[in-house]
């Protein structure tokens, strides 16, 4: 169901017509030559030949043999030239896929080329990438941990099988000087430093989202500036000195340290710290006044992972800088070298769909716990930092899109380690497809007697703003088009009596695509037209079923009969899988009973009517519905619970009014009762064990005007099963009645009129809002935070002009009522 084609019946064969001639001179080819042996960043070039009036185009590649073969695995959608270099580290070999390029502006805008396959067999030999090893280090040659070099050169050895690099600098305050930036060499420059101390991580990326680090500890690696002329002599309190020993993993719990001497210094003094089983660490040994710049410990460390702070200070006792810290791992008496322990991660890799990804990885011998770090790919920024009883863990908040790094770390009940962390796994949560996203409109639809309606919209995950268009049907331009932030808007000036069609497109961050146009919907402004009686065009669907939850067996979508109408339309569709849909057209009569099962998921319909003399309504949007398994007749099934299934969550969502809701949710095959968590930011949560059902009205009240989030698990016997992805609600106050207007209305001879309305209970204050109807200018008074039930405004109006004016209520949470009008004239 293609934006535009619905919206007349001769639509069909005119849309129909576009798509093949737009095919026929719109045919992608693919170009590419042989490489010279194993390139990581060879591409192949896929050509079309430029649209008219087109200002962008789309790239999209399916992987037939994919998880998600109707999906795109590769997707652009801004593209400027009329070619797309595709790099083939982002393709199989061994699948095969078809690719689509799409137009944006022009009078083709929305289109899309016919699929057509992409054969990469020719290239299959050529293409024998060395093998990547996730359990080994990036070798850094330069820069050395001093240097007088202000733009130093950065060197690593190749990494056999790597496909790029990611580099990270910071300055000794933190600032990012380089960030996940992609290197596809060995070596690169960073121009115009000044003295001081920087630190450095390299991380090379190979198949899957595997990677390694820039030394085997995974540790950030520092070197300093210096001025030439400070070479000796002088102590320079602000020289962060570098420790030689201990490093790495080491067998004795009397560690010696060694560091450098510091030019000047009169002593140093020692701080270490240890990392706890909750990831933080915590200072454990200091020692003061060492003279030489080496030292052994006179007590035992235990087995664990250890940093070590050096300080130097001068003759006059003036304290410098505390050097490089040195990351080192006790493991004494063990029988393993846990340092040759790395956990093998299974999911998440690559990119993934799901929100709430179940990380897990294989156990290691002996351990009792593990601690689960999840950062950006260069390591800088936290997400995720737990200890986990277990070989896998679900978040049970959303992760924002885009890509992650993680990592395992495995503890023996004694605290102490039993593998050194596993190699890094990147994945990415990539945005869904744009184009099969469409805003769900809400009002105005059918007919309505007000000239300023309120438009209203479903918010589209990850928008900031939405562009409303609005315009008669008669007419190819457009009444209104605006960008708006948030899912409402009011036109200030009246629109003229008559049909229109509106629609909504979402944006994200920058005014990129995050939907694409919503499907029109008509309404009418004024009386139905004399002599049209019978059917009107304009009457909104009633519906009756189905809603709720549904076998998906033969489903019969039932809704009210309109007066005159002689066919109608159907149009389903899965927004939980964003397949699309099958439409039915010519139904006779009210109901319809589908002939093919359909899929698990939530869905949504759609029905328009027809009328005589090839009249045709808008389509109406239906209630959601949830199929939730196909019925099994004449057959026994036994399900066994699974653990790693997740509840589906379907209300409460969204603004309730109750604070005592009804919460419900899917049930989970096998389980025999459930727990409920529900939590807002700085409170308990609220917790509820063995519910026999799949609802449960709350016992006790939530706070108004407060957001909480909730979630629930399965459990059979005592096993209990994953946490289900989290929904929020807010509980709202009811909505105040709105005020009654005592005027102005009608004719007044008095240019400062005075504004009255009645009180409306539970109102914490009033706006009023006027316009100049008879110059279009508006408002020209908007008085907010009134206290009282009249307002008489200062500044004189104009005698002759006609005004409209609205006056609405607002209670203590700034919640607004329904808004009341009335016109004036102001008598010459």
């Amino acid at each position: 169901m293609q934006q535009g084609i619905l919206s007349r019946k001769a639509g069909w064969y005119v849309a129909l017509f576009v798509v093949a001639a737009f095919s026929a001179f719109f045919l992608p080819k693919v170009a590419y030559a042989l490489p010279n042996g194993w390139q990581p960043d060879l591409s192949i070039r896929v050509d079309w030949q430029p649209v008219e009036g087109a200002t962008a185009y789309t790239f999209c590649l399916k992987d037939l043999d994919g998880a998600n073969p109707t999906q795109c695995s590769v997707f652009d959608d801004n593209i400027r030239e009329a070619h797309y270099d595709l790099r083939l580290r982002l393709v199989n070999l061994d699948h095969h896929y078809t690719y689509e390029v799409g137009i944006l502006g022009g009078q083709y805008s929305g289109q899309t080329s016919q699929a057509r396959p992409l054969s990469i067999d020719i290239l299959r030999n050529y293409l024998v990438a060395p093998q990547f090893n996730a359990n080994g280090h990036v070798t850094i040659l330069t820069p050395a941990e001093r240097t007088e070099e202000r733009s130093p050169h950065f060197s690593w050895e190749v990494y056999p099988g790597a496909l790029f690099y990611r580099v990270s600098v910071t300055d000794e305050n933190g600032r990012n000087l380089v960030l996940n930036r992609n290197i596809h060499g060995n070596s690169f420059d960073l121009n115009g430093l000044s003295t001081g101390s920087y630190s450095f991580v390299i991380v090379a990326v190979g198949d899957a989202g595997r990677a390694v680090y820039s030394d085997s500890q995974r540790s950030i690696r520092s070197f300093r500036i210096v001025d030439p002329e400070n070479r000796e002599g002088a102590f320079d309190n602000t020289y962060r000195l570098t420790i030689y020993q201990p490093s790495g993993n080491i067998d004795t719990r009397r560690p010696t340290f060694d560091w450098e001497r510091v030019s000047g210094a009169a002593g140093y003094n020692l701080n270490i710290q240890r990392q706890g089983d909750n990831g933080r660490w915590e200072t454990i040994i200091q020692r003061q006044h060492i003279v030489e710049n080496r030292y052994t410990l006179d007590g035992d460390l235990q087995n664990g992972r250890y940093t070590g702070w050096i300080q130097p200070y001068d003759a006059q006792g003036n304290v410098g800088t505390w050097g490089l810290p040195k990351v080192f791992i006790v493991n004494a008496g063990n029988q393993r070298n846990f340092h040759d322990v790395h956990p093998t991660l299974l999911a998440p890799s690559a990119a993934i769909n799901d929100r709430t990804p179940t990380f897990s990885w294989n156990a290691v011998e002996g351990a009792d716990h593990y601690l689960l770090s999840v950062t950006s790919p260069n390591g800088l920024t936290q997400f995720i930092n737990e200890n986990v009883q277990g070989t896998d863990y679900t978040p049970q908040d959303e992760m924002d899109y885009g890509e992650y790094s993680w990592k395992i770390l495995a503890y023996y009940p004694d605290g102490s380690y039993a593998s050194d962390w596993s190699s890094a796994m990147l994945f990415n949560i990539p945005r869904p497809d744009y184009r099969n996203i469409f805003p769900v409109l809400t009002t105005p639809n059918g007919r309505t007697a007000d000239r300023t309606p309120t438009f209203r919209w479903e918010a589209v995950d990850g928008a900031v703003e939405y562009q409303l268009a609005v315009r008669k049907s008669n007419r190819v331009g457009e009444d209104i088009n605006e960008v708006v932030r948030g899912t409402s808007y009011t036109p200030a000036l009246n629109l003229d009596e008559g049909e229109y069609v509106w629609k909504v497109l979402a944006y994200g961050e920058g005014r990129s695509y995050v939907s694409n146009w919503a499907r029109e919907v008509s309404f009418t402004i004024g009386a139905p037209a004399a002599g049209n009686a019978l059917y009107d065009s304009t009457r909104a669907i009633t519906f009756v079923a189905p809603n709720g939850q549904v076998n998906g067996v033969r489903t019969l979508f039932d809704w009210q009969d309109i007066p005159g109408a002689t066919q109608y339309d159907v149009y389903v569709s899965n927004i939980t899988t964003r397949e699309n849909g099958f439409i039915n057209t010519q139904v006779n009569g009210s109901n319809y009973a589908d002939q093919q099962n359909l899929k698990a998921g939530v869905h949504r319909w759609w029905v328009r009517s027809h009328g005589p003399n090839d009249q045709l309504s808008s389509w109406y949007s239906g209630p959601q519905f949830t199929v939730v398994g196909q019925a099994q007749p004449q057959q026994e099934v036994v399900n066994a619970f699974n653990a790693a299934t997740k509840p589906t969550l379907l209300s409460p969502t969204g603004n309730v009014e109750s604070r005592r809701p009804s919460f419900r949710w899917q049930p989970v095959a096998g389980a025999d009762h459930y727990e409920l968590w529900v939590q807002t930011q700085g409170q308990n949560p609220v917790r509820r064990y063995n519910l026999q059902a799949t609802s449960y009205t709350l016992d006790q009240d939530l706070q108004q005007g407060v957001q909480y989030s909730w979630y629930v698990r399965a459990a059979a016997g005592n096993t209990n099963g994953t946490w289900s992805n989290g929904m929020t609600f807010t509980i709202g106050a009811q909505q105040l009645a709105a005020p009654t207007v005592i005027g102005p209305q009608g004719n007044t001879a008095e240019v400062n009129p005075t504004f009255r309305w009645n009180p409306v209970a539970g109102a914490q204050h009033y706006e009023i809002w006027v316009n100049d109807i008879t110059t279009g200018q508006g408002p020209v008074i908007w008085e907010r935070e009134l206290n009282n039930t009249s307002f008489r405004s200062n500044d004189p109006l104009v005698a002759g002009h006609h005004y409209k004016w609205w006056v609405w209520a607002a209670d203590a949470n700034n919640v607004d009522s329904a808004q009341t009008s009335a016109e004036f004239t102001i008598t010459q």
